[in-house]
Formats: C-alpha cells, sequence, structure tokens
C-alpha cells in the first residue's frame, strides 16, 4: 500500500494513537474508537475516537487495541492488503477469558488478524482500509468480550470459514454476483464495469483461485457458526 500525504493527515486526525514508521512501512500505537453496528445495513458506523472514554451503549462500542499494521505484508485473507497484528495480547486474554480459541477471534495460528476476503472494487487507500476492515475486526472482538461469542454470530455481520474454507465460500459468492460486462460497475462511479473495475476485480479472482490451489491441503479450521451460506439458511427458518 502507497501512503501519501492525504493519508498522513487523516491518520493523525481520526487515530492520534497511531503512528507511521517510513522507514519500516508500519503503522502501530493504538487504535481507539467508537463505532455502533446497523443491523438494517449490517453496516459498521464509525463515530469517532474514543481517546480516554472507555465505555458502551447497546451496541454502540467505544474501545482501543494496540495493533501493528505491516504495510508490506500481505493479509492471508484480505486480498491485496497489509497484515494487521494486535501486539497488546488482549485478544489471547479475552479468548482464555471466554474459553474459546482464539481462531473463534479470527486470530490466525500466525498471530495476524483475519481481516475478511476483501477482493471487492475500489481505491486501495489507507481510510478505506481502516474503516471497511481493521476497525470492524476489533470491534467484533469488543463485542465478543462484552456479549460473548454466541451473541456475535448473532448480530453481528456474517463471517467467513477459516482457512481454505473460506477461501472457498468467498470464491462461490463473487462467482455467483459477478456483475455482467455492460452493467453499471459495483463500486458506484456510473461508468460500465467493462470500462471501470473489471479487470482489477478480475485480478483479485485469479490472485483468489491461486491461493486456494496453494493452499488446496489446508484443513480449513471452521468456527462453530460454518459457512455464510449455511448461517443464512438458518436465520431463514426463525
Amino acid at each position: 500500500m502507497i501512503i501519501e500525504d492525504g493519508d498522513l493527515l487523516w491518520l493523525r486526525d481520526a487515530f492520534p494513537g497511531l503512528s507511521y514508521d517510513p522507514n519500516a512501512m508500519v503503522i502501530a500505537g493504538d487504535l481507539d474508537f467508537c463505532a455502533r453496528y446497523d443491523a438494517a445495513s449490517e453496516r459498521l458506523r464509525i463515530e469517532g475516537a474514543a481517546r480516554d472514554s472507555l465505555v458502551q451503549s447497546g451496541e454502540r462500542i467505544c474501545d482501543a487495541f494496540s495493533v501493528r499494521i505491516e504495510l508490506e505484508t500481505i493479509a492471508d485473507s484480505a486480498l491485496d492488503w497489509p497484515a494487521v497484528y494486535e501486539t497488546g495480547g488482549r485478544c489471547a486474554s479475552i479468548a482464555k477469558a471466554m474459553g474459546i480459541s482464539v481462531l473463534d477471534l479470527h486470530v490466525s495460528s500466525s498471530g495476524s488478524c483475519c481481516l475478511g476476503i476483501q477482493v471487492d472494487p475500489g481505491p486501495h487507500r489507507l481510510q478505506r482500509f481502516v474503516d471497511e476492515l481493521v476497525v470492524p475486526f476489533f470491534y467484533r472482538v469488543a463485542y465478543a468480550e462484552r456479549f460473548g461469542i454466541a451473541r456475535v454470530r448473532q448480530d453481528l455481520w456474517d463471517e467467513y470459514r477459516h482457512g481454505a474454507d473460506g477461501l472457498r465460500d468467498r470464491l462461490q459468492e463473487i462467482s455467483s454476483t459477478r456483475a455482467g460486462r455492460n452493467s453499471p460497475c459495483p463500486c458506484g462511479s456510473g461508468r460500465k464495469y467493462k470500462a471501470c473495475c473489471l479487470r482489477a476485480n478480475e485480478d483479485r479472482l485469479r490472485s483468489l483461485r491461486s491461493r486456494l490451489s496453494a493452499r488446496s491441503g489446508d484443513s480449513g479450521d471452521s468456527p462453530p457458526g460454518g459457512s455464510r451460506a449455511a448461517r443464512r439458511r438458518r436465520r431463514s427458518r426463525r
């Protein structure tokens, strides 16, 4: 990920607890946030930084985590995005207190955070990365600490299975919902898909297939919640 002056200005204003080391290409420090999950839109609304107040109100959570974002290391799941690590040991402590595996909090065996299998078209900018992947990940962890892992799986957005199973789920999902070449681009630019994000999205799909092929021997450790499709079917029967 290329960091520009505008990205650094945004980072300083939005998350003053984080600092950028241009030599190591690392962003590290305290990621403090306030966010609320909107169940109707299934999106997380970020309402600013927590700063000095760690409070909760319903689904509005303010919290802070120590993180390390390695800009030149590609994450295991979020294709083309940097790897993120929780450095304070809090994820492990939360999992231990709850009697679950850190895998249930989507922390991999390598210690990196499994942010989600993100291959959607759009600009690869720092703000999009933090707002759409990093903050939602830690909001989910904070939600689990407060309300339990069962509530996370019931109340929040669907989750992918771990390992190769999750890659297969995402590949099948994208293949079934791809826009036509002459359809409006999903990025919202107003241009036709073929003249906008088609090439970039196809490149990401190829990368996803390549990664899946390379991990064909992966056991695909899966959380108890199972696949997204299976969970949707269960929800529809309620």
